[in-house]
């Protein structure tokens, strides 16, 4: 068998063996109450995934001397010494990720309730009342309740925490068709069009393109759109293509695409401070631009007065998810401080809007010297910083929060913040009791398996890299 059949069939065995995996998921009446297999599938996907980025993707790190790392040198070795083109890699690899795709797109969400509130806001908003005016279970919506849709809608008594851009297409999809399968597509036609930017952004940057295969194949974003039905989509579309405007110096695209990714989820709002520092003049046109269509976005729902942001600021408040560091800090709070555990929380919020903003601050400072060193490049790197510091610190940390950091992910590979894309995937533990008792109750071994390992590699890679910095 030649060197490059040998590579075909390994990259093909990877596939063939998630491809299994996915059947078996898909093969789940209700996800809820079969979570151990769940995982077991989900495990050996992200195994094969992980193989696969190791030896195929570009991806593994250099020594001083320029080879590769000891453990992989003889498997790459003899992986490598015919190599497939990328043309063929890529060919195998997105028509395999296309395959996982649609293995889960026929599926009814059951991991995850929160698509069914995405066709309740726009069946709310295809009548012409303004989503953001009434909860789900007021009395003036009752006309508008049915037995398909309505009864699966988490939280009813709380008003919408989604954003205009995010409500104009939940109402635009349901104009075109209001049904589960409808939505989940669409949401899969923005993630194949992400990968197809993320081609484009590896060739503006000048890597390799196989990169592309980190998204492509990673299973977190498999499971979370096509399975889940996530509209976090909508938000990491827009955001890759204002990274692309970017990395064609097109600065008032990419900041006005941005604005549009910050409409449909806040987190976005990280990066727009350093567009504005990339422009070296007129600067304040972006921040212009930011207040014009900000304004312009949210007019439409403007009769709604505070009740736009009523329901969002009762996330904020109240939820409590999987959280790491702020579990800790939480923690020390009621123990040294408080045990009123609504003062612990405003106490402990302050601490961590303390340290992020300190962490920005930090870099705002250097942003100039960095992005002189290492160009557009440093947008990614300062992008998987903020976003994966913000899941890290956040009170609520979803799976599906750690989809916007793989875009960042393809440009600037971090094997931590890799790996804790598989391991979140153990938060789904929780569902085991909620399913069966209905109380939403965290186990805390299931946070340190699922942390415990990442914060570790993350630490040790990190001074690894100072040691070898170090003259």
């Amino acid at each position: 068998m030649s060197p490059k059949t040998h590579n075909i069939k390994t990259i093909l065995g990877f596939a063939l063996g998630s491809e299994i995996c996915y059947l078996v998921i898909a093969g789940m009446e209700n996800l809820r109450t079969q979570i151990p297999l769940f995982l077991i599938c989900y495990a050996v996907i992200f195994l094969f995934y992980l193989a696969a980025a190791a030896l195929f993707f570009d991806i593994v790190p250099k020594q001083k001397n320029g080879r590769n790392i000891q453990w992989l040198k003889k498997i790459r070795i003899k992986l490598t010494a015919e190599k497939v083109s990328t043309k063929e890699f890529l060919t195998v690899g997105i028509v395999f990720g296309i395959i996982f795709r649609l293995t889960l797109l026929f599926t009814t969400p059951t991991l995850s309730d929160d698509i069914y509130r995405y066709i309740w806001d726009g069946k709310v908003a295809s009548q012409g009342i303004n989503p953001y005016h009434y909860a789900p279970d007021a009395e003036e919506l009752e006309p508008l309740r049915d037995d398909s849709i309505y009864p699966n809608v988490n939280h009813k008594e709380i008003l919408t925490i989604y954003p205009p851009v995010s409500q104009l297409t939940f109402w635009g999809l349901y104009k075109l068709n209001p049904s589960l399968l409808a939505f989940k597509a669409a949401f899969l036609g923005l993630d194949l069009l992400t990968i197809a930017i993320l081609i484009l952004v590896l060739k503006n940057l000048g890597l390799g393109l196989k990169r592309v295969l980190l998204y492509v194949w990673n299973p977190l974003i498999v499971v979370e759109i096509s399975g889940n039905g996530h509209a976090d989509i909508i938000g990491i579309f827009l955001l890759t293509l204002a990274l692309w405007f970017l990395t064609r110096k097109q600065l008032l695209w990419s900041n006005f695409i941005l604005v549009l990714s910050f409409l449909t989820k806040f987190i976005a709002v990280f990066l727009l401070p350093f567009i504005t520092l990339v422009k070296r003049e007129n600067k304040s046109v972006l921040l212009l631009f930011f207040v014009i269509f900000t304004t312009l976005l949210y007019l439409p729902y403007a009769d709604a007065g505070e009740k736009l942001f009523s329901g969002l600021l009762i996330y904020t408040a109240k939820w409590r998810f999987n959280d790491s560091i702020f579990s800790l800090i939480f923690s020390a709070v009621t123990k040294f401080w408080t045990q009123n555990t609504d003062s612990a929380l405003e106490f402990s919020k302050r601490i961590i809007g303390v340290m992020f903003a300190s962490l920005f601050v930090y870099f705002i400072l250097r942003f100039k010297k960095d992005f002189l060193r290492e160009g557009n490049v440093w947008v990614f790197k300062l992008g998987l910083i903020f976003f994966g510091g913000f899941f890290l610190l956040s009170p609520t940390a979803h799976p599906w929060y750690l989809c916007w950091l793989l875009p960042f992910l393809v440009v600037v590979p971090n094997r931590a913040w890799i790996l804790l894309t598989g391991l979140a995937s153990l938060s789904y533990w929780i569902l085991i009791d909620y399913s069966k008792t209905g109380i939403w109750q965290e186990t805390a071994w299931v946070k340190w398996l699922e942390y415990s390992p990442f914060y570790f590699l993350l630490i040790f890679d990190q001074i690894r890299d100072r040691i070898k910095k170090s003259p």
